[in-house]
């Protein structure tokens, strides 16, 4: 990845034939919120997140445009527990 200017670009070698799905999991070791570029950079359908705050506290950075079509959360702590986001028109059931 490269970093320009504090933004992530996305990475052209994660290229994929289309209807192919990329599941991402990704222990971000909290605060989720400061790497979300990160993240979006790795172009997930599905992402699985360890250690990510309850979505609902999250606040989606302004900057970074691409919010998740769905989210699903658990956890006994708000600031870390197990978070599911789905991008584009793939769904959490």
């Amino acid at each position: 990845m490269n970093e320009g200017n504090g933004i992530v670009e996305k990475a052209t070698s994660f290229a994929r034939p289309a209807g192919h799905l990329r599941i991402v999991s990704w222990n971000c070791a909290g605060a989720l919120q400061r790497k979300w570029s990160y993240l979006l950079a790795l172009q997930p359908d599905i992402a699985v997140i360890p250690e990510a705050c309850n979505p609902q506290r999250l606040g989606y950075p302004s900057t970074v445009p691409d919010e998740p079509g769905q989210s699903a959360w658990i956890g006994r702590l708000q600031h870390k527990g197990l978070a599911t986001f789905s991008f584009g028109d793939w769904k959490l059931t």
